[in-house]
């Protein structure tokens, strides 16, 4: 309600056209998890694509460095100390956040970008708001659009030579990787699950099972080897969205049909797994995870056995 009242008296007062000047330079924030920067890269590249010429300057989270890493033309700062250190031509909110939104302003911007079904509308001069259902690629993409700015979606990872090289004594024939985390509980399929489809898959399958580890490889590394692996298993994480950019095909499983349509990895073979009873809407049901324990072993065993017959991996003979 308070948000609502200043938003009303905001337009009112503050609210006013503005076109976009010559643009020098750029901030961009996104300051979250690891999954929203990789389907914010897309977008950051049209940018900086569309102006050749400007200083492109990304707030982002420490735990983006290694990601953003090889991006070209890109500066990163980390500490909101650093946004006064210069003015900025465009400043665009990725996260849509009302803290975002005063960043922007705090830090000078003479034109600003962002979700105006947030609170505080009336601080930007390009808006557009969260379509709850629409993958968040494309909401990063639309708020380019704002600026006119037209643009392929380049979810790539720039893998080189040598992060092959330093993966490859990990392939073997037929390597499925296994993702058990998500980082929080309700999107987090139990361990004991995914321990029984495991023997299952060794027991079954001509195949090889690894679980993939934080911290046994960097990024470039992590994605080299999803790249080379015949299938991806796991809850929605980064590690899912990345195998399904290098082109691997991936088997997700989600807590509700809402999540799936904004975080479905994108790739060519992307299978989902819900709940038998899955919510969709927001705000219907609390986000558990009774919610994962929902999907029983029998079903997740179906998908996999289908897509690895998909795939031609052979079962093993009996003997």
């Amino acid at each position: 309600m308070i948000f609502w009242i200043v938003d009303r008296v905001g337009y009112a007062l503050f609210q006013k056209s503005k076109k976009l000047g010559t643009v020098k330079s750029i901030l961009i924030i996104r300051r979250d998890a690891l999954g929203d920067m990789l389907y914010t890269l897309p977008a950051i590249r049209a940018l900086a694509k569309a102006f050749p010429d400007a200083r492109v300057t990304l707030l982002a989270h420490p735990h983006h460095k290694e990601l953003i890493s090889r991006e070209k033309g890109i500066n990163v700062i980390f500490s909101i100390g650093e946004l006064r250190e210069r003015k900025y031509d465009l400043a665009i909110d990725f996260k849509g956040h009302i803290v975002s939104i005063l960043l922007m302003v705090f830090a000078g911007a003479k034109f600003r970008v962002g979700y105006s079904d947030i609170g505080l509308g009336f601080l930007l001069h390009r808006v557009t708001v969260r379509v709850f259902n629409q993958h968040i690629a494309m909401q990063n993409m639309k708020l380019i659009q704002l600026l006119g700015i037209q643009s392929e979606l380049d979810v790539s990872v720039p893998v080189r030579k040598s992060d092959r090289e330093q993966v490859s004594q990990h392939i073997k024939h037929h390597t499925i990787a296994v993702h058990t985390d998500a980082g929080v509980l309700y999107k987090t399929w139990p361990k004991k699950n995914f321990d029984e489809l495991i023997i299952w898959i060794q027991g079954n399958f001509d195949a090889h099972v690894v679980t993939i580890l934080p911290g046994k490889l960097d990024i470039f590394e992590l994605a080299a080897f999803l790249e080379a692996c015949v299938l991806f298993i796991g809850n929605s994480s980064f590690p899912g969205h990345l195998a399904a950019v290098m082109g691997t095909p991936t088997i997700t499983l989600f807590h509700d049909g809402d999540a799936e349509s904004v975080w479905k990895p994108i790739g060519s073979i992307a299978r989902v797994i819900l709940p038998d009873h899955p919510i969709s809407g927001r705000g219907l049901g609390p986000a558990t995870r009774d919610r994962m324990e929902m999907i029983s072993v029998e079903k997740v065993k179906r998908v996999v056995s289908q897509t690895l017959q998909d795939l031609g991996v052979p079962r093993k003979i009996s003997s």
